[in-house]
């Protein structure tokens, strides 16, 4: 691993981004250790890496290890995660591109109301709008754009 992907991991640990590595010495931690713990089931650790694929923070942009991680994220029911792979699944960036699967990560995401992002409220009103993965509906397109400016207000 680089020099900088290791800086930057170890930054993003300083800052909480692998709290949920509750045994591990956080100071410690290098990247085959967060890759190791999100391959173990740490949806934080599979939520960084996802990111740092997707961004090239410190690497180069690999679409299909962001999509690798973020399923894992999503599979441990991480709604960051799952917007992303929602995001990657809409662009067909590392994935072939299905509206369908996009749609499904969305709503799965918005149906935690408590937690749902603004973003994923307006990408599932941006799905509807175009008719993409779903039949176009300009009013539940409308429902979820109010619903996306509510969550923002918050």
């Amino acid at each position: 691993m680089s020099l900088l992907f290791r800086a930057f991991l170890l930054a993003v640990l300083c800052f909480g981004a692998a709290s949920a590595a509750q045994t591990e010495n956080k100071s410690d931690m290098n990247a085959s250790e967060m890759i190791r713990l999100a391959d173990a089931g740490d949806k934080k650790a599979s939520r960084y890496i996802g990111i740092i694929y997707e961004q090239g923070l410190g690497v180069k942009k690999d679409y299909a290890l962001a999509v690798r991680y973020f399923s894992l994220g999503d599979e441990r029911d991480d709604i960051t995660s799952q917007y992303h792979l929602g995001k990657l699944y809409e662009s067909g960036l590392g994935v072939k591109r299905d509206y369908k699967e996009a749609m499904r990560l969305y709503m799965k995401n918005a149906s935690r109301i408590d937690h749902v992002t603004a973003d994923t409220l307006k990408a599932i009103g941006d799905l509807y709008a175009n008719g993409l993965g779903v039949p176009r509906d300009m009013n539940k397109a409308k429902s979820w754009y109010e619903k996306a400016k509510k969550a923002r207000e918050r």
